[in-house]
């Protein structure tokens, strides 16, 4: 639910599954500036922190990592940490509202 509404009805593994897209988990030293380079990532759809790091989805549904690493570098960003994750039932509930 959101403002009321309900957004999907399943079990959370089932809501999970239908998760769309490529999620990654990206970390670097500045934590505020990652997320806000990345929101500034050409196709960038969400970049959302979580916990010390940021889930990072495009709006084509694919990610190249190498790509990203890249723009960050380009960024001046350090000890860059980036990893493909499976999507928690945190991440369908922000696909859902976004």
């Amino acid at each position: 639910m959101d403002n009321a509404k309900v957004l999907a009805l399943n079990t959370p593994e089932e809501l999970i599954k239908a998760y769309s897209g490529d999620l990654i988990s990206v970390s670097a030293e500045e934590l505020h500036r990652l997320v806000m380079d990345l929101r500034n990532f050409p196709d960038v759809q969400t970049a959302l922190l979580f916990g010390h790091a940021v889930h990072f989805t495009t709006l084509s549904g694919s990610i190249n990592i190498e790509e990203v690493r890249r723009f960050l570098k380009k960024k001046n960003h350090e000890n860059i940490i980036i990893d493909q994750i499976e999507p928690g039932i945190e991440d369908r509930f922000l696909e859902l509202i976004t």
